[in-house]
């Protein structure tokens, strides 16, 4: 996972489907995201995705709102990447954006 050109990696994914909707969960509730997939949709498309304190970055996209979100999907390999609005951890005062790209195999 990178966002705003810092590298992360997290070795806990959760990945959880309720009929089309896929929800991948990843790292821990203090440092991580979360991607909601509908995957009903032809091609498939990212509904939100939540950051959580990475890269000095809490934020989110979800669909309809501000920021993009781009996805593809090769079996169970999801790449989403985008921007979300937020804000910097060390200035939770100031709104703020960020890229992101999240590679996840569930």
């Amino acid at each position: 996972m990178t966002v705003n050109g810092h590298d992360r990696t997290f070795h806990i994914v959760k990945c959880g489907q309720v009929q089309w909707t896929r929800m991948i969960d990843i790292g821990s509730e203090f440092s991580g995201a979360k991607v909601v997939v509908d995957e009903n949709a032809q091609p498939a498309t990212t509904q939100s995705v939540r950051i959580r304190n990475v890269g000095g970055f809490s934020g989110m996209y979800s669909q309809g709102g501000d920021g993009n979100a781009d996805m593809s999907m090769t079996g169970d390999k999801f790449t989403v990447s985008g921007t979300a609005n937020g804000y910097q951890t060390d200035k939770p005062s100031e709104p703020a954006t960020a890229t992101f790209k999240i590679v996840v195999t569930c």
